[in-house]
């Protein structure tokens, strides 16, 4: 057997993880029994083991607390985590350009346009809104929501059109007779499919940080659990950035060491990481093909360093073990020199990295709603069935079969009922149990900042006046809005930089920048335009207006403008007409779709049979776009700079 993990580095880097983790752990283990009831309230799922059998409505089994109805839960911890949720993407995500690169001087702002625009590609590559929409919920369901950026590069064997060369001719391509198009043959040939960033979310059951953190600049570094199958790890082996030789001990060493083993709770560990596992999980393990290990990223101590090889302390440095062999030791790819990821804490503390969650503040409520949720049920269930004094020798089992009966079941009995006789029931606990119910459920939504008004929930009882529900619906967004100011500030502009960071560290050329944006403006876009010296800043839909507010205020605008014969003859309506539309409209290329020469546009409203409505370039006033009487000898904005005539002409005259 191959020397399974005997190596200095080996030792040195499984040491150095066990210790970062166990110190992490000591901290994240405090949290955890919060965060599985927080998944289990947003799941709306029982945190019990049973399992209800729903023969009976009241019983299973003779058990009455594995009744389902005993598994019952409000959804009140799901409903405000979705509506929190959506309320914050709308706000920080809710228009185009959420992203802008801020320049420092003068000299970067048309730099800083271009950045912008390929960050923003870069965020809306597939799957990474969805990162954002999971660690947002992670936030809000555990308090801390984390994720991981990356370069991701994929090629593979796919179909694609090619044409037919001619071989009578070199370099020309074999044309149908008839129509004269070049002919085409379908081949599979391997082809990139995905080289751009992507943005993953963490396992927060998977992932231990530095302990000593407040926040995400202040880490040191972070773990994380991983999988990987044999095949990649295979072809990683020609990659320079790899130890070949670890990962061909990995690949040897069927079963793994458990004693070097990194993690407190190795024992505990999902099954997909080979650690302590039985020889039919190795079986398995081995069909399938999974390793699973250990990732680290941030700054080591240089004695650290030193063992393990390769690696430089003064820097930030990636480390992968598995199975207690390091199959990796470099320095970050990131261009900071940091972790490649962020965070958002939904509500920080100042208390550790981990924030408070909203479902923690409302925890012990939701356990009171489910309790009176069941006993309300259990109300329910008790006035549909009957309940009897019974007499008599039969009386025994009479009782347990009422008990279980069901509905409209019949029974026919051998013997003698000497009395059966009906209970009165009460049902005045029943209304107040329904009214605590919803009482509990109000409660929960105002401390989550999900009151009914944000919701779309109107009241059953009593009457609001739509003054009230505005103030009251107000009120909540303006919680939301603190809440949105915090990512915006503070963690997302992380975001920005990282996606622009692994741009500069991945794109080597000019064509490449060129083929994700386009033209942008009047330039082509340069390789180092994104390395230019900005700062980039996120600017969500709360301090933007909406598309629907900018049109209007486009439209009153331009009203206003066209009042006053001095303010129309000084504006360029061609230019506003085209901010108009791509700022209000979203309208893309308007410099490719409005013509400039007066000239032109005249002649073409001629043609059109529109000659009556402006006035011509020889003549003088003001012309289709507005403007003043031009005086003699003087540039005329108004009909498009030629000198004018001093008399004053309105757009419905003919010259």
């Amino acid at each position: 057997m191959a020397n399974y993990g005997n190596r200095p580095r080996d030792r040195a880097a499984t040491e150095f993880l066990n210790d970062c983790v166990e110190q992490a752990d000591q901290i994240r283990k405090e949290y955890q029994p919060g965060w599985d009831e927080n998944w289990g309230n947003y799941r709306v799922e029982s945190t019990s083991g049973f399992m209800p059998n729903k023969t009976y409505p009241m019983a299973s089994g003779g058990k009455f607390d594995v009744s389902p109805i005993n598994f019952l839960k409000t959804p009140e911890s799901h409903q405000g985590v979705n509506t929190l949720r959506a309320l914050l993407l709308s706000s920080l995500f809710g228009v185009r350009d959420y992203v802008q690169a801020d320049p420092n001087g003068p000299e970067d702002v048309e730099a800083a346009k271009k950045v912008s625009h390929l960050v923003m590609y870069g965020l809306e590559r597939p799957g990474n809104f969805r990162t954002n929409f999971e660690t947002l919920g992670d936030s809000l369901i555990f308090g801390l929501g984390s994720y991981s950026a990356r370069w991701k590069q994929d090629a593979r064997l796919v179909p694609r059109r090619l044409p037919v060369p001619d071989p009578s001719a070199p370099g020309e391509f074999l044309r149908n007779p008839d129509t004269g198009a070049i002919m085409t043959v379908l081949q599979n040939m391997m082809a990139p499919v995905f080289d751009d960033p992507v943005l993953e979310t963490d396992d927060l059951y998977d992932t231990w940080f530095d302990p000593s953190a407040n926040r995400f600049d202040q880490l040191k570094w972070k773990i994380k659990r991983f999988r990987m199958r044999d095949e990649e790890l295979m072809g990683l082996m020609q990659d320079p950035n790899w130890d070949a030789e670890g990962i061909a001990q990995v690949l040897e060493n069927e079963k793994p060491d458990s004693s070097r083993a990194a993690g407190p709770d190795s024992r505990e560990s999902p099954k997909l990481l080979t650690e302590s596992l039985t020889d039919e999980d190795l079986e398995d393990i081995k069909e399938y093909g999974y390793y699973g290990g250990w990732v680290f990223e941030g700054t080591i101590p240089s004695e650290v360093a030193a063992k393990i090889g390769a690696i430089d302390a003064q820097g930030a440095v990636v480390i992968r073990i598995i199975n207690g062999i390091c199959v990796q030791a470099i320095q970050s790819p990131q261009r900071n020199g940091q972790i490649q990821g962020g965070l958002i804490t939904i509500l920080p503390t100042g208390r550790g990295i981990y924030g408070l969650s909203p479902l923690t503040v409302v925890r012990y409520l939701q356990d009171v709603s489910d309790t009176q949720l069941i006993l309300t049920v259990q109300a329910l269930i008790e006035s549909v069935y009957q309940n009897y004094i019974i007499g008599g020798e039969l009386g025994p089992t009479l009782a347990k079969d009422l008990e279980r009966r069901r509905p409209r079941q019949a029974f026919t009995l051998q013997g003698d009922v000497t009395q059966l006789l009906p209970l009165p029931k009460d049902y005045t606990g029943l209304n107040i149990a329904t009214g605590a119910l919803q009482l509990l459920s109000q409660t929960m939504r105002n401390a989550m900042n999900a009151r009914d008004p944000v919701q779309g929930i109107q009241r059953q009882t009593g009457e609001t006046t739509a003054t009230e529900t505005q103030t009251v619906a107000a009120a909540a967004l303006q919680n939301t809005d603190q809440l949105a100011v915090l990512i915006e500030r503070d963690e997302l502009p992380v975001m920005g930089k990282l996606v622009n960071d692994l741009f500069y560290c991945n794109l080597d050329d000019e064509g490449k920048v060129f083929r994700r944006i386009g033209d942008v403006g009047t330039t082509a876009v340069s390789y180092f335009d994104i390395d230019a010296v900005t700062d980039i800043s996120f600017i969500g839909a709360r301090n933007l207006l909406s598309r629907n507010a900018k049109a209007n205020q486009f439209r009153d605008f331009a009203t206003m403008l066209a009042s006053n014969p001095f303010t129309a003859a000084a504006t360029d309506w061609h230019a506003l007409v085209k901010r108009y539309g791509e700022e209000a409209l979203d309208v893309k290329g308007l410099e490719t779709l409005m013509l400039t020469d007066p000239e032109e546009i005249i002649a073409r409203m001629q043609a059109a049979g529109l000659a009556n409505t402006v006035k011509q370039p020889t003549g003088g006033g003001a012309g289709a776009g507005g403007g003043s009487p031009s005086k003699k000898g003087r540039s005329n904005p108004g009909n498009g700079g030629r000198t004018g005539g001093t008399g004053a002409q309105s757009s419905g005259e003919s010259q």
